[in-house]
């Protein structure tokens, strides 16, 4: 089977021909014609055909069937082809799709929600359009960036600012949560996307029309450049996406380094830029691992690598005086969330002991009493050789410390007899 169109696309039983008129129509009979050979038929009803006078196809039989559309609405493979009503009309679906999702991630844990919004919903299922269409200075992204930020806001329980918008917005490696914004992305997306699949252009394309400068190209370049103010890729990088995008994040955190105003916030800004810093985004939700955060726990986490307004003004029960960022409770002795860290710590030692087949029993609940005496009754009662129950140091003579030497009293035994080395620490 030969096609004599001068554009000639396949992808699956997808099919795109353009050329003149006659020409078209002569192919399209050819592939009608052919379905014995091909083992596919052509389905007439289910066929578009764009021209600029659809006058000229009224009394052609093989086009009566045709899906008529406009060239502001035609697309490729779910791709506007050109700037117009397609292109609008795609990223609307987008900001549709998003918000249902939003409306249902609300009712899910913060963790499982922020995950799947980062991962699944927000950028990635709006990546192919940004990458396939000119839409870098649509103004309907600034719309989706708007819906996302708002549904952010309501997963986390915190209020964004347009600069704390500005750092989520950005990769985790440069300080923000990964919620990439579509407005920032969007021309590094389709530079990147042009570069890589140029080669494969002029190959499909005959001569007479991948000769051509591409117009949407340089609009392109032109609007990264003036987002960036540095020079474009080189040449053997310009297929990288990285090598765009990575100049974009670059300029927009040393925009938010710039707009700090404390040595609080220069300081939490050069934190989060940490190695491993913003690991915890990375892993999935998995409660069977303890991987899973509470709903509190990532609202104060985003909260502090954010700066945002975590709680309101008021007086710590050590007496000092705590401001809306709450950050008194990462030095405060008497802070609940420092005796959660210690039980997950003693709680990691636990099942390490456990996984090598020793016997151990965890800190009970409510183990510091006014009489300095375990609510289990193991302080009174040891016997000869028992592991006791884990406190701060309780495994000290599985390393090298006899039982025999544990007088089986409280850390804080003023017993005579009892030496600072043959107390047992719980």
């Amino acid at each position: 089977m030969t096609l004599r169109s001068s554009v000639k696309i396949g992808f699956v039983d997808d099919v795109t021909l353009s050329g003149d008129l006659q020409t078209v129509e002569q192919d399209i009979i050819t592939i009608a014609s052919s379905h014995t050979v091909t083992g596919l038929r052509l389905n007439t009803a289910k066929c578009d055909i764009t021209m600029d006078d659809f006058t000229n196809i009224d009394t052609i039989d093989t086009f009566k069937d045709f899906i008529r559309v406009p060239k502001d609405d035609m697309t490729l493979l779910g791709a506007p082809v050109v700037s117009g009503n397609a292109q609008d009309t795609a990223i609307m679906s987008k900001i549709d799709d998003l918000s249902r999702a939003i409306d249902r991630l609300k009712l899910l844990h913060a963790h499982d929600a922020l995950f799947i919004l980062k991962n699944s919903i927000a950028i990635p299922k709006l990546l192919h359009l940004l990458r396939t269409s000119e839409c870098g200075n649509n103004q309907l992204l600034r719309k989706s960036d708007d819906t996302l930020r708002s549904g952010l806001s309501t997963i986390l329980n915190v209020y964004l600012s347009e600069d704390q918008w500005l750092q989520a917005s950005l990769p985790v490696r440069d300080r923000g949560l990964g919620i990439r914004s579509a407005q920032m992305l969007a021309p590094s997306a389709f530079l990147a996307s042009a570069a890589s699949t140029l080669q494969l252009q002029q190959f499909i394309l005959p001569y007479t029309i991948s000769s051509l400068e591409d117009a949407s190209v340089e609009s392109i370049e032109a609007l990264w450049v003036n987002v960036t103010d540095l020079p474009e890729p080189d040449a053997e990088e310009r297929h990288i996406h990285k090598a765009w995008d990575g100049q974009v994040t670059k300029h927009n955190r040393e925009l938010i380094l710039s707009r700090a105003s404390t040595d609080i916030d220069k300081a939490r800004l050069r934190a989060a830029s940490s190695p491993h810093f913003g690991d915890w985004l990375h892993a999935p939700p998995i409660s069977t691992v303890g991987l899973r955060l509470s709903d509190e726990a990532i609202r104060e986490a985003v909260a502090h690598r954010l700066g945002c307004r975590a709680c309101e003004p008021h007086t710590c029960v050590c007496g000092k005086a705590v401001d809306a960022r709450g950050l008194n409770g990462l030095s405060c002795r008497k802070s609940a969330p420092r005796q959660q860290r210690y039980s997950h710590m003693n709680d990691i030692i636990f099942r390490a002991i456990k996984r090598e087949q020793v016997p151990a029993i965890n800190k009970p609940v409510s183990f510091m009493r006014g009489d300095n005496k375990r609510p289990d009754g193991t302080t009174l009662l040891p016997g000869p050789g028992e592991i006791f129950g884990m406190g701060r140091d309780s495994t000290r003579h599985l390393f090298g410390v006899t039982p025999g030497q544990h007088c089986g009293h409280t850390w804080r035994c003023s017993q005579p007899s009892c030496t600072t080395e043959n107390r047992q620490v719980l």
